[in-house]
């Protein structure tokens, strides 16, 4: 993922919070700091998008998209 790249971000953080999912862990990737950042930097429309475009990954999908393929 090239720096800058606002958008897979935001595509990578709903992709975690879909994993997180039913694990018992806290699932808030998009109350961080760094999703703030990209709502600010993106626009809450393409933000919200992009979020749930990640979340809709099937996981290997998601995984891929992190190593940048």
């Amino acid at each position: 993922m090239a720096e800058g790249d606002h958008e897979t971000a935001a595509r990578l953080l709903g992709a975690a919070a879909a994993l997180l999912a039913g694990t018992g862990a806290a699932d808030a990737p998009a109350g961080t700091p760094t999703a703030a950042t990209l709502r600010e930097r993106l626009g809450e429309a393409a933000f919200t998008s992009a979020y749930a475009q990640g979340a809709d990954l099937p996981r290997q999908r998601a995984l891929a998209l992190l190593d940048g393929r």
